[in-house]
């Protein structure tokens, strides 16, 4: 099955070599050593991975076990890939690293690491952010320990916002690769939303500009 069409292409067969897709040909033509291993998948299907793209892999005592149940449990279900808004980042960078080595069953792992929240954070795994400079830090802090993007929670006061997507930008520019980026989430203020995010997860409390007075 194909991403672009969603078409069925039937008997084909698919070689895998070190880890990748190494080609998809007719089976009557596919080319395979004597030496292969094989899976006979006739009367089943073959899909690309998917993506959770909201999932918190540790979330203080909300998920017990979750490297030996929720990990695998992704994998059987065919969800090859996942986007973290918010975790233990120390824990799931090591268990990232078991991925990548063999050593532990789970889904390619993008995480922000703790979500960015309010002076008074309401969930686990959050650092609390009170002013601009708390932001700065923030931001440059996680950059510094590995996170993928940034996450930020609803209670975050306005000017924060704004000082969180001008550091992001700043990393961006002083690495000149792939670093944090804000993502907001339920009641940003929609101009520090345009100023700073590129993913919306939830647009609880997010009111849409009136254009026509």
């Amino acid at each position: 099955m194909t991403c672009a069409t969603a078409d069925c292409s039937p008997i084909k067969t698919v070689v895998i070599y070190n880890g990748r897709i190494l080609s998809i040909d007719p089976t009557k033509s596919a080319k395979i050593s004597r030496k292969s291993s094989s899976i006979d998948c006739h009367g089943l299907f073959l899909i690309p991975g998917l993506w959770d793209m909201h999932v918190h892999l540790v979330f203080g005592d909300w998920f017990p076990a979750a490297k030996d149940i929720s990990l695998p449990l992704f994998v059987a279900n065919g969800v090859t890939g996942v986007r973290d808004m918010g975790s233990e980042l120390q824990v799931v960078q090591r268990w990232r690293s078991e991925i990548e080595m063999g050593r532990l069953v789970g889904p390619h792992i993008y995480t922000s690491g703790p979500m960015l929240d309010g002076p008074k954070p309401r969930f686990p795994s959050s650092i609390a952010i009170a002013t601009s400079e708390d932001g700065h830090r923030a931001v440059v802090d996680l950059k510094d320990r590995g996170a993928d993007f940034i996450k930020l929670q609803s209670l975050i006061p306005r000017e924060a916002v704004f000082a969180i997507a001008d550091e992001a930008k700043k990393q961006a520019s002083l690495s000149k690769a792939t670093c944090p980026i804000p993502f907001a989430h339920q009641k940003c203020p929609t101009p520090a939303w345009r100023a700073s995010s590129t993913s919306l997860a939830f647009s609880k409390g997010v009111l849409r500009p009136r254009t026509n007075f």
